[in-house]
């Protein structure tokens, strides 16, 4: 979604564990390469998390939700 140049992933854990979610910049849809993707905030819990070289590990609750939005 593309809302005021905002751009949001929503990450879904719909196992009864908790995990860890990976995102690799270069998989993102939509984004031009030479943009560089510093981070993300979670809308939901105001939770940041910041960009590696390339990929981004997010710990993902029990059947939980993270409402990312670009940074």
């Amino acid at each position: 979604r593309w809302k005021d140049n905002e751009e949001f992933i929503v990450l879904l854990n719909l196992d009864s564990t908790d995990v860890t979610a990976t995102l690799h910049s270069e998989n993102i849809l939509g984004r031009n390469p030479q943009n560089r993707i510093n981070g993300f905030v979670d809308m939901l819990t105001n939770s940041n998390f910041y960009m590696g070289d390339s990929k981004i590990e997010i710990p993902m609750k029990a059947y939980g939700i993270r409402w990312l939005l670009l940074k």
